[in-house]
């Protein structure tokens, strides 16, 4: 805590007063030998000089008091005050600098100052504490207890040792407008009592004689820890009754919860620990010992020296007021620290389930799970998890010393060592495992989520640590959480494993070389790995089978020859969108792909294919349920060459370079034309749906499309379009600008720039899916001839694109 410590807190300081004050009485002194007895001696001295009687200091000091010359008598709760912060402080003199310690008591009308000299020289000084806080570097709650209850402190330096000094006000608060100060320093001339000796019971103050004994005041309690409160009992209780030394112990298992298992760790089972000691203390059997019990049961024992010190009724009574006394302090400590324990298990469980609930891949989940724990509930960890033959295998540990994370993950991964042969017994049996290992005590958990057991989590702590009853319980939720969440993320890797498995099933693997045809794709879908999307394009070459069968993209006869080997050359280039998301729209889309992909590489005329799969996907719905429809935009071409042989058309070739295309669409958006020059038109004419009219109400009308050198053929689902913003979307109006900006770009460049642009329009996750295909003819390839080298000033020939092309394409899985 940071402590304001007026004056310069190191160096030498010999003080002045602060002016002239209200006449009081001259400072009295004490000197101390540094043993055990010191502390209660200081109280003595003091507690005899603040309760001395007045009167007899005669008629003259009672007529300076009531005219406000002389101190009026004391309030108990300050004389209280005052033996608190003066035994802290001589505790610390005793403890710390192990010298002589000289007590000063200075009386005033308003004001009582006590100062606390030493003479050891080593300084005060202040260096950052616990938290981050400054404290002086004397050890113990002397000067935070200072702090909290003086009006005034202080510390002074000189070379013969150190001061801290306090100010209590008696009369309300006091001018502090001049120069602060601990009064003059102890001097020659200022009168010394001398060392004290034992005093009499009867001479120690308000004990027997002074009327009944008396709570701490609420002033106090709200500064004093349990030990403290149960300390200036016992202080106070050896002040009025005889007996030289008192102590407190109790059971290892009640004292420090502090952090969660930071309590299980003090003392060895069995032994007793001393939470207060006041005075020369000696062997407990020759103590008097009074019972400290709570209405549950025995929370520790008072111990009084001398065992045989006769004690009249009233002592007897003080003694066991005093021993209920701190039972209550004690119990009401436990609580409050049961309380606080309770909190941190319950905020360590809500972050806990928070952290693996917002996981949702199993290495984190499993790395989180051996983390966590570590350091605040054990020294290490292990997770086993079974594999699918149901052996176990170390699937993450962790370890407070990362010099032993090696040597446990080797342990813990024997199949023949210890770890396995504990984990396998605990997979046995449902309940919390406890074991004893060479490291230490640990807990074995059983993972079970769904009537499956997925594995254990082991929790160690270092040898002499011990488990409390509350974390077991504690220890279990973790298990029952942990479980869950590494459970619902095997799930949902399994999800993602056949999502992505379906997703890449939409799509070919690879774009094929079609000749005289650049091509680029790109694919987005709206929840990448969670649902299957319901675009999907593919690209079928028609099979040379010499049956004449229909293989021009108006229902000619196909030509063979230009293609690959093997192949006609004529290719199916479709690209759709299906209603709907996840497994339903995946099994239409898987229908029309399928469908749509057999007819073409079969031959068939494209308007019938669409026929054809309009039919099957209408018989193919549910009765009482909403049919799924689907639409698509279709592509036909042959390799090199233009359309033949439709009905009311000249039969023409492409020429050199030039690509002829037949679109036809079914209720899909209509593509983008985009010049080698920039100009960008959409094409085609509206067909009707897939999967909702009969046969003879559909329609799939044909549009011929040329392509020369550097033009290219835009195909996009409608999650390009209606990418938005709030009520704004992309539109066709967009897309036609972007794809003017992409006037000499590759196929697979399109491609990317169209999606860019779509992901950049939209605000937040995406909506819908996303797919283009690039169907973009070469443009002319510039190269001198052979064996010339062209000028600058020469333009060289021009010659065509070679017949294959380098094919990319850009998925977003």
């Amino acid at each position: 805590m940071n402590m304001a410590v007026p004056g310069p807190p190191t160096g030498p300081r010999t003080g002045a007063g602060a002016g002239p004050g209200p006449v009081g009485q001259p400072a009295r002194t004490v000197t101390l030998p540094p043993t055990a007895e010191a502390p209660r001696a200081a109280r003595r001295f003091l507690l005899g000089e603040l309760t001395r009687d007045d009167a007899r200091a005669g008629d003259d000091a009672r007529a300076a008091r009531e005219a406000g010359g002389a101190p009026a008598d004391l309030d108990e709760d300050l004389i209280d005050t005052v033996l608190l912060l003066a035994t802290e402080l001589v505790t610390n003199a005793v403890v710390h600098a192990g010298t002589t310690t000289v007590v000063a008591l200075e009386r005033r009308a308003d004001q009582v100052t006590v100062r606390v000299t030493d003479r050891h020289p080593a300084p005060l000084v202040v260096r950052p504490g616990p938290g981050g806080d400054e404290a002086l570097s004397e050890s113990g709650r002397g000067l935070e207890l200072v702090a909290a209850l003086a009006a005034v402190w202080g510390t002074e330096h000189t070379p013969a040792g150190k001061t801290v000094w306090f100010r209590l006000d008696t009369a309300g608060p006091t001018d502090d407008s001049g120069p602060i100060s601990g009064g003059e320093p102890i001097a020659d001339g200022l009168k010394d009592t001398g060392p004290i000796g034992p005093l009499p019971p009867a001479a120690a103050g308000r004990g027997t004689s002074g009327g009944p004994p008396r709570l701490l005041s609420a002033d106090l309690l709200r500064v004093l820890s349990a030990p403290d409160e149960v300390g200036e009992l016992a202080a106070r209780l050896l002040d009025a009754v005889g007996f030289d030394a008192a102590a407190v112990r109790r059971a290892p298992e009640r004292i420090g919860p502090g952090p969660i298992g930071a309590g299980n760790d003090v003392g060895a089972p069995g032994e007793a620990v001393v939470v207060v000691a006041t005075g020369p203390t000696g062997d407990p059997a020759q103590a008097r010992i009074i019972a400290l019990e709570a209405p549950d049961r025995q929370l520790g024992e008072l111990l009084l020296w001398p065992r045989d010190l006769e004690l009249d009724d009233e002592g007897r009574a003080r003694v066991h007021l005093t021993a209920r006394w701190m039972a209550l302090a004690l119990r009401s400590a436990d609580l409050r620290r049961a309380e606080e324990r309770r909190i941190g298990m319950l905020s360590f469980l809500a972050e806990t389930s928070d952290l693996l609930a917002g996981s949702l891949d199993v290495g984190a989940s499993l790395a989180l799970l051996a983390q966590l724990p570590v350091p605040q509930l054990a020294a290490w960890t292990c997770v086993h998890l079974l594999d699918a033959d149901g052996a176990p295998r170390l699937a993450a540990s962790a370890h407070t010393d990362e010099h032993e994370s090696s040597a446990l993950a080797e342990r813990a991964e024997d199949p023949a060592g210890p770890e396995i042969a504990r984990v396998r017994a605990a997979l046995r049996q449902d309940d919390v495992l406890s074991v004893s290992t060479a490291q230490g005590p640990a807990l074995l958990l059983v993972l079970k989520a769904r009537h499956r057991r997925l594995g254990t989590l082991t929790i160690g702590r270092r040898p002499g640590g011990r488990f409390a009853p509350d974390e077991l319980e504690l220890f279990a939720d973790l298990g029952h959480r942990a479980s869950f969440a590494l459970d619902n993320a095997r799930l949902f890797g399994q999800q993602l494993a056949v999502s992505g498995a379906l997703q890449a099933g939409l799509r070919p693997p690879a774009l094929p070389p079609i000749p005289g045809l650049e091509l680029g794709a790109a694919y987005r879908p709206a929840r990448a790995g969670l649902d299957v999307g319901g675009d999907f394009f593919d690209l079928v070459e028609a099979a040379t089978d010499g049956t004449g069968a229909d293989a021009g993209p108006a229902g000619g006869t196909g030509a063979g020859g230009v293609g690959p080997a093997g192949g006609s050359g004529i290719w199916t280039v479709t690209i759709g969108d299906v209603c709907g998301k996840g497994a339903e729209a995946a099994a239409v889309t898987g229908v029309a792909r399928s469908v749509l992909r057999l007819l073409a590489g079969q031959g068939r005329g494209v308007g019938d294919s669409l026929v054809e799969l309009n039919r099957t996907l209408r018989d193919a719905s549910q009765p009482g349920t909403p049919g799924r429809f689907c639409t698509a935009a279709v592509v036909r071409l042959e390799a090199g060459r233009g359309p033949r042989g439709r009905p009311g058309d000249d039969a023409r070739d492409a020429g050199p370079g030039r690509m002829v295309l037949a679109l036809h669409l079914a209720g899909h958006p209509p593509p983008v034309r985009l010049t080698a020059a920039g100009a960008a038109t959409l094409v085609g004419t509206p067909g009707t749906l897939l999967g909702i009219l009969d046969d003879a109400e559909v329609t799939f009308p044909e549009t011929v499309i040329e392509l020369d050198p550097g033009d290219a053929l835009v195909l996009y689902t409608d999650g390009v379009v209606e990418a938005g913003r709030g009520g704004a979307m992309m539109g066709e109006t967009g897309l036609l600008q972007v794809a003017r900006g992409c006037a000499g770009l590759s196929a697979q460049g399109i491609a990317d720039r169209v999606r860019a642009a779509a992901d950049r329009f939209a605000v937040g996750p995406p909506r819908d899916d996303l797919a283009v295909l690039v169907l973009r003819v070469p443009s002319p390839v510039a190269v001198p001839p052979p064996g010339t080298r062209p000028s600058s000033g020469t333009r060289p020939s021009s010659v065509t694109a070679p017949s294959s092309v380098t094919l990319e394409q850009s998925w977003d899985l």
